[in-house]
């Protein structure tokens, strides 16, 4: 399954922040990045766990948390559990089955850890790769700008 994990927007976000603080070190910079791996790791983590096959036993943001919790060690923010799952009137637990999905998980656990520690790494492929295309992006405008600054444009 591929899936982008950086979208246009956090390309232009990154490069955006990479102009406005041109120090690599900068606190703000860091966050600045560090929000943007956060956001397309949860992106990365709940397209895993909608794409497992055969499916868990229900579809729930508990179930979901859950499976989250055990593959990859920690779960995604409720907020955006909420933005990919909630329907209004719905509660997080509702339908969720415990008993069900513990006996689903001992069946599958071994091939889902070794799939998500493989999703980790392509991520962190592709974090490299995409801060140094934003990297490349912000430099190409730097040098555009100073060009342009001293009349060689």
């Amino acid at each position: 399954m591929t899936m982008p994990f950086f979208t246009p927007a956090d390309h232009d976000a990154a490069v955006q922040a990479m102009l406005d603080h041109p120090d690599i070190g900068s606190r703000p910079l860091r966050g600045l990045m560090s929000g943007i791996k956060r956001r397309a790791r949860a992106r990365a983590v709940i397209a895993f766990v909608q794409a497992i096959a055969p499916p868990p036993p229900d579809a729930t943001i508990t179930t979901t948390r859950q499976l989250m919790h055990v593959l990859f060690g920690h779960a995604v923010s409720v907020n955006d559990l909420h933005r990919h799952f909630a329907t209004p009137g719905r509660r997080a637990s509702d339908r969720a089955d415990p008993d069900a999905l513990a006996a689903w998980l001992a069946d599958h656990r071994e091939q889902l850890a070794a799939d998500a520690e493989a999703r980790m790494v392509e991520l962190e492929i592709a974090w490299q790769q995409f801060t140094a295309t934003a990297a490349a992006a912000a430099g190409a405008i730097r040098t555009a700008s100073r060009a342009e600054r001293r009349g060689d444009a």
